[in-house]
């Protein structure tokens, strides 16, 4: 019943949004919501999404920030510098990231870029919390972007010729909230230990487009017509709004439809790294639930099928960037 559908998903949306929700969580350290919250809040949470659907319709009428980027990070010190250069490349202009409790070198590496105002860091804590740090993002910053990607320190957004801002431009028009962008899996390439370098030029091999692994999508939205996120890979949309793909298909889950290909632009997701650096992950525990990974799924995305150079060829670039001139 398409009605019911449409209740349902509005009450999960917005019951993850609602402050009431990220209050609580923030109290327990723990982005689950047990059953009896979740039958006690329907009536205020339907209430909520039916608001926001009336009354924050409206875009911005200006915007401090074009392209920001949201994302969770725990323990991810060794890659920030170049996923945050790679990503000021491509014109993303803030980045508003939530600290998981690292206690690995994070805070050290980001202090230049919260300092220069590039960087916007913010501690949370517990387990589960992903969708808390997005909603909680889209409520403080929401309004101040024009739009806003969610997206992990392992993947990587490639562009072809076209600037980002000025394909988002293009494809977000009217009823369009959001471009869901498919993975390209990058494998191993073999390597079984943690080597020095850029990740984007260690690993550049990858699955074939037609994986079922690189059918998960993840979202670059114009954050008011977002009514929330209860899941990683995608967001809920106000009545009227939606999200496509690169090619102008609708998309309504975490995963498209089949894949022609992956053309630009895509996330090139580096989920596997070497062998260590995966048990390393692992034991970071995963930013949505609070079972860790198994390890099944490094064999599942080791995928190093097909050579591809795309952002490998940028090594030179990034590598004067990240101040690494002279340490190939």
């Amino acid at each position: 019943m398409p009605g019911l559908k449409s209740l349902i998903a509005l009450y999960s949306a917005s019951r993850k949004r609602l402050p009431l929700t990220l209050w609580l969580h923030e109290k327990r350290k723990d982005g689950t919501d047990g059953l009896g919250y979740r039958i006690v809040v329907i009536v205020p949470a339907i209430a909520y999404g039916i608001a926001r659907n009336v009354f924050c319709r409206k875009a911005p009428h200006e915007v401090a920030h074009n392209v920001v980027v949201v994302a969770i990070i725990k323990n991810e010190g060794s890659y920030l510098k170049e996923w945050v250069e790679y990503h000021r490349l491509l014109g993303i202009d803030r980045f508003y990231l939530y600290d998981n409790e690292s206690t690995d070198n994070t805070r050290e590496v980001l202090v230049p870029y919260v300092e220069d105002g590039l960087v916007v860091l913010r501690s949370m804590a517990g387990s589960a919390r992903q969708m808390d740090a997005y909603n909680d993002a889209l409520n403080r910053y929401g309004k101040s972007c024009k739009y806003m990607a969610f997206i992990d320190a392992d993947e990587f957004i490639a562009v072809d010729d076209v600037p980002l801002e000025d394909y988002l431009d293009q494809k977000l028009v009217g009823p369009v909230g959001g471009l869901s962008l498919n993975w390209l899996v990058f494998g191993s390439s073999g390597k079984t230990t943690h080597e020095e370098g850029l990740v984007t030029e260690r690993f550049a091999r990858r699955a074939h487009y037609s994986h079922e692994k690189n059918r998960h999508i993840k979202q670059i939205c114009k954050p008011y017509t977002v009514l929330g996120t209860h899941n990683p890979h995608y967001c809920r949309f106000l009545w009227g709004f939606y999200a496509v793909d690169v090619w102008g298909r609708r998309t309504s889950g975490s995963m498209s439809d089949e894949l022609p290909s992956v053309p630009f632009p895509r996330i090139q997701h580096y989920f596997c790294k070497s062998l260590e650096e995966y048990k390393e992950k692992r034991a970071r525990g995963c930013a949505d639930e609070r079972d860790m990974r198994p390890m099944d799924d490094f064999y599942e995305h080791d995928c190093n099928d097909v050579e591809d150079v795309t952002l490998a060829s940028r090594a030179d670039e990034l590598r004067q960037a990240c101040g690494l001139v002279g340490k190939a």
